[in-house]
């Protein structure tokens, strides 16, 4: 045992022994030095920083301290008028070298355009492009072209279609400004005949606009009104003399002071160019002359202003195909006016209403054997419609009603929509050729299911209509009754949800047959609509990652499920926003 001990204390001794620090190994490894101090490099003595004595608070200079700190202050001047000069001389190189610059830029500039194809296209071309270019928007004016070159210049003043716009109006904040949305703003009879002569007897759009003018009974003076009434009653003048109204294809009067358009004379004038006319505001003499002379007027848009009345006879446009009616909300309803103006049109290819109501008319219903599309927009309509070729209806807050019992039969009508209407106001319909039905949510998601209830109750359960696609938008909805709703259509082939339709799980497991994810031994059952072909989900408007994540997620399991299952869906699209396309699911 004594040796054991020895051995292992001479051990311990040994290793103790061998641990060696690194500073040690360094100093070993290091070559010997001699013990004498390193030579620095040679620097130059800074002086000792100069005390500024006469800043220390509270002390009495001397006065040889005052007369040092005088030749300080006369040596520190100096130095600053030397480096003030040198900023201005670097200053001055600058904008030297700036100005070299620019010029170096304008040359490049020219040479490139000196060998710029632009310049061989022929003026004719370069005119069609300046008629596109008009055509972008409705703040578009060839003044911005003339600004380009003399070249762009000679070529925008001699295309005629450029200039067709005009705007007729009153001396006001705006009478300094040339062009108005596009238009050329015209308040005198010289500024007017420059801009008829421009348009070198081309057609004219025209429109009228009375820039802050309020009617008498706004407390304005006879003699303001009398005035305004005078400036305008010179450029329709001038327009009679010229012999534009001719040549106007396009008429507008946005305006709604009725005082100062009754008191205008558009006698003797005739429209045998005008094509697209509309009234927010009602002058006898102008109505007579459209109704009779506009032979070739194919759109007519007419609002009933305060105190206003729809008197037209269209019988003698034989080319109207667009005719719009629509009133001030809150106005008594024109309803005899309105009722008496569609029937005397024949032709109509498409119908518009707003805040309008269509009377009963007895047992005689009103026909309108061309119209293709009808627009309802807060309207009620009570009396029988006879529409055999009616191909897309339009439904927005309005009440269409057929009675009690009776169903409205549109035998071409292919397409249907119901915008924010409630379950009250559902249509009573049987359109048996429908193809694509759209519905646009009206507000929370029980009023959205007692829509969809009611919809098909009313017409698809019973046959009235059998949509082929149904499109679903902005609004939400009890996901297990949509599913419940949607398993009673089996023959629908595309389904579509736009804009706010967020979906839950429910619905998918619906969609595939069973719950979701599929396990080995899940039971599978017939899927919601077996002939589903293509699926649309739009994520626009829902706000909330985590959902959208979810519908992604669903959607691809269940579609994946459906192919295994034999019922394979085609296209399956997701659209992040409106600004994205639509991209394949999978």
């Amino acid at each position: 045992m004594k040796r054991l001990r020895r051995a292992a204390a001479t051990k311990s001794i040994d290793y103790r022994e061998t641990v060696v620090s690194d500073d040690e190994k360094e100093s070993k490894t290091a070559p010997k030095v001699a013990n004498v101090e390193l030579e620095q490099p040679c620097q130059p003595e800074q002086p000792p920083p100069k005390k500024e004595v006469f800043l220390v608070p509270n002390r009495v200079l001397s006065t040889p301290e005052i007369v040092e700190a005088k030749e300080d202050i006369e040596n520190d001047v100096v130095s600053l008028g030397e480096l003030e000069i040198r900023i201005q001389e670097r200053r001055a190189e600058l904008s030297g070298m700036e100005k070299l610059l620019e010029e170096l830029g304008e040359r490049i500039y020219l040479k490139r355009w000196t060998i710029s194809k632009l310049r061989t296209f022929p003026d004719e071309l370069i005119s069609l492009i300046f008629e596109a270019y008009m055509k972008c928007g409705d703040n578009m004016n060839p003044w911005l072209l003339m600004q380009i070159c003399r070249h762009w210049r000679s070529v925008a003043i001699h295309t005629r279609r450029l200039w067709s716009k005009i705007m007729l109006g009153t001396r006001g904040r705006y009478h300094k400004m040339r062009r108005y949305h596009g238009y050329e703003f015209c308040y005198s009879p010289a500024l007017l005949r420059d801009a008829l002569s421009r348009t070198a007897e081309g057609p004219i759009d025209l429109t009228f606009e009375f820039f802050n003018y309020r009617s008498s009974s706004s407390g304005d003076s006879d003699e303001e009104s009398k005035g305004v009434l005078t400036s305008l009653q010179e450029l329709v003048n001038v327009l009679r003399e010229t012999d534009a109204v001719s040549r106007v294809r396009t008429l507008e009067l946005t305006s709604t002071s009725e005082d100062v358009l009754r008191g205008l004379n558009f006698g003797c004038f005739t429209f045998p160019a005008l094509r697209e006319v509309t009234l927010k505001s009602s002058s006898p003499s102008l109505n007579e002359a459209i109704q009779t002379t506009a032979r070739r007027l194919q759109i007519l848009r007419i609002k009933a202003s305060p105190g206003g009345r729809l008197n037209w006879n269209l019988s003698k446009l034989t080319s109207l195909v667009y005719l719009k009616l629509s009133a001030s909300h809150g106005l008594m309803p024109l309803e005899q006016d309105a009722l008496r103006t569609i029937r005397s049109a024949h032709g109509l290819v498409e119908l518009s209403l707003s805040n309008i109501t269509l009377p009963t008319s007895g047992s005689e219903p009103l026909r309108i054997s061309t119209l293709r599309t009808l627009h309802l927009n807060r309207s009620t309509i009570l009396c029988r419609l006879d529409l055999p070729h009616l191909h897309s209806l339009h439904i927005t807050k309005s009440l269409l009603s057929t009675g009690q019992t009776d169903f409205l039969f549109l035998p071409s009508l292919e397409y249907l929509q119901l915008c924010e209407i409630t379950a009250d106001e559902s249509p009573r319909i049987r359109a048996p050729s429908i193809q694509t039905l759209e519905i646009e949510w009206p507000s929370s998601a029980a009023a959205n299911a007692k829509l969809l209830e009611k919809v098909f109750q009313q017409l698809i359960k019973p046959g009235h209509i059998a949509p082929q696609a149904i499109c679903f938008h902005s609004g939400s909805i009890d996901s297990k009754f949509l599913a419940k709703i949607l398993y009673e259509i089996p023959y629908l082939t595309e389904l579509t949800f736009s804009r706010s339709t967020a979906l839950s799980k429910p619905f998918f497991d619906a969609l595939a047959g069973f719950s979701l994810p599929l396990k080995p031994n899940s039971q599978r059952s017939p899927p919601m609509c077996p002939s589903l072909q293509c699926l649309k989900l739009g994520l626009t408007g829902i706000r909330r990652p985590q959902c959208e994540a979810s519908m992604v997620k669903w959607g691809r399991l269940a579609i994946r499920s459906r192919c295994q299952g034999q019922f394979p869906i085609k296209e399956a699209l997701v659209q992040e926003d409106d600004n994205t396309p639509w991209r394949n699911l999978l």
